[in-house]
């Protein structure tokens, strides 16, 4: 039974090493004609069960010094870009004979897309959202400043301010922009409808709140208020720190296809890559979100705090570097405060 279970595992190792041949002959890498005699025969030798201890040691240093010539490339990597017929993968693998790391792009790639879209479309939203709630800042304040104007001109007028082509010019301003705050209410109203629908469909609940028709441009201005919070310091940052660490996964995973260094440990550091950049982004969201940040640095500062989630997803380590130096200098700061002696008053 060892001896089956050795012979099984040679046998795997000289496939493996007959594949690091074939990949080192098309990259041009020089090797010994020994090395190749060796693992050439060697596969012979043991079907044959003609193997022998000697040949064996000799084919050991030879896959040895072939592995160390094809490095960073492994048999792992290598053998995840060949086409492969394996019964475990999806049947569109196993038909158009698509590699382990090419399947892995196209997913990487799809689902890079998907974000993509999502994000552009929350984006929308949130612009529309944000012009129609600045309405409610900038308009009233503009009928405000025609209102004074107005009533100057009908005290200086006084009798004649009825027949004054000014004041009516001034009244129809004041009656368009009443009519436009009038449209960005109905159009906030019908804004909030999408994500109240959503709401109502996670909830599983038909009852809304009834408001009278007076209240409900108040309502509404508030609830748009609330969401667009959310969407600005949480979602999008959220969505533009994952779109960050794609652009770094599908940079990175074409070179590694390139090189073929591409394994299954690669796809786990991207996924939890992936990750580290959602949280890199909502960590931007919550420390610079409200514009008050800190920053000091004219590069870094000039950057909306969404450009700097996308930074954030795209190199974690900058992010995650910064705040461990700031953890170590606050904890030095406090050691070096809690080691300085304290000076007990003469009595």
């Amino acid at each position: 039974m060892a001896d089956e279970e050795h012979n099984t595992e040679l046998l795997k190792a000289v496939g493996d090493a007959q594949i690091a041949l074939i990949y080192a002959s098309q990259k041009g890498i020089a090797i010994e004609q020994k090395v190749i005699h060796t693992i050439v025969s060697a596969k012979e030798f043991l079907t044959a069960n003609t193997y022998s201890i000697d040949a064996e040691t000799d084919f050991w240093l030879a896959y040895a010094s072939l592995t160390n010539l094809i490095h960073p490339a492994t048999i792992d990597s290598i053998t995840w870009m060949q086409p492969t017929q394996n019964v475990d993968l999806k049947w569109y693998t196993r038909l158009f004979k698509i590699s382990v790391a090419k399947q892995m792009v196209n997913v990487y790639r799809w689902v890079a897309f998907i974000v993509l879209a999502i994000m552009l479309c929350v984006q929308v939203y949130w612009v529309m959202g944000s012009g129609l709630i600045s309405d409610f800042k900038t308009i009233p304040a503009k009928i405000e400043i025609l209102g004074a104007e107005m009533n100057e001109r009908i005290a200086l007028l006084e009798e004649q301010a009825a027949n004054d082509p000014g004041i009516q010019v001034i009244e129809a301003k004041i009656l368009n922009l009443e009519e436009e705050l009038h449209a960005s209410s109905q159009g906030l109203i019908e804004w909030n409808k999408l994500w109240l629908g959503i709401k109502n469909i996670f909830e599983n609940s038909k009852d809304t709140v009834k408001v009278s028709k007076e209240s409900e441009p108040i309502f509404a201005i508030k609830y748009a208020s609330f969401v667009l919070e959310a969407i600005q310091y949480y979602l999008l940052p959220l969505l533009y720190g994952l779109l960050g660490a794609f652009s770094y996964v599908l940079r990175n995973l074409a070179n590694d296809i390139k090189e073929k260094v591409y394994t299954k440990e690669s796809n786990i550091n991207y996924i939890l890559r992936l990750h580290l950049g959602t949280l890199a982004g909502l960590a931007i969201g919550w420390f610079f979100g409200n514009g008050s940040g800190g920053i000091s640095s004219a590069g870094i500062g000039s950057l909306s705090p969404l450009a700097l989630a996308f930074l954030a997803g795209y190199s974690v380590e900058v992010l995650f570097s910064g705040m461990d130096k700031l953890i170590a200098a606050i904890s030095t700061k406090k050691s070096v405060q809690e080691d300085v002696p304290k000076l007990v008053p003469a009595k």
